[in-house]
């Protein structure tokens, strides 16, 4: 410090500590556009309150959450859906009216998997439905899955870790005798 209260330092000092401040903050702004990871969530409606099957349904709400667990959401250039039901369920409609609709959805009556695949990255959290028509003779339990696949900057697409089930099944029946 001088007699001015300044901090003085010389000019090589000054040169090498701001050289290294500035070579700090690049590799902190490299190192931190990490790949995301994204999450899958799902909700199916038109269950009971205890989520099981209520016979005579003829169709399913589905309700799904994309979003980012961590991880620098930016990076991405590609995101898709994978959804698998049993045989003999079918895909309905993904309604118009939400800003998150996939842009690639399957055609009406189609049976699984049904893919979804957007043209531009949505922003997270998205959420979109779709309606599935149920077989006239379920077979249950059923296991629902959905892949989730994602592509950063060129690279190869990346699956989640995780595959996202469902389990849709008849309320059990119970059975007493006094």
């Amino acid at each position: 410090v001088n007699r001015e209260g300044m901090l003085s330092m010389k000019p090589t000092k000054f040169f090498l500590t701001s050289a290294f401040v500035l070579a700090c903050a690049f590799l902190a702004t490299a190192a931190g556009a990490q790949d995301p990871v994204l999450t899958l969530s799902r909700e199916i409606v038109g269950l009971d309150e205890n989520g099981y099957f209520i016979p005579g349904t003829t169709s399913l709400e589905v309700i799904v959450t994309l979003d980012v667990e961590s991880g620098d959401p930016g990076t991405l250039t590609a995101v898709g859906l994978e959804e698998t039901w049993a045989a003999g369920w079918t895909f309905d409609s993904a309604p118009t009216g939400s800003d998150c609709r996939p842009d690639v959805r399957p055609a009406a009556n189609a049976e699984g998997p049904f893919p979804f695949a957007y043209i531009a990255v949505p922003d997270f959290p998205c959420t979109f439905n779709y309606f599935v028509n149920v077989p006239e003779a379920p077979t249950l339990p059923i296991v629902v899955s959905g892949q989730l696949n994602y592509r950063t900057d060129g690279d190869p697409i990346l699956p989640d870790p995780t595959e996202n089930e469902e389990v849709i099944q008849l309320e059990p029946t119970v059975v007493s005798f006094t």
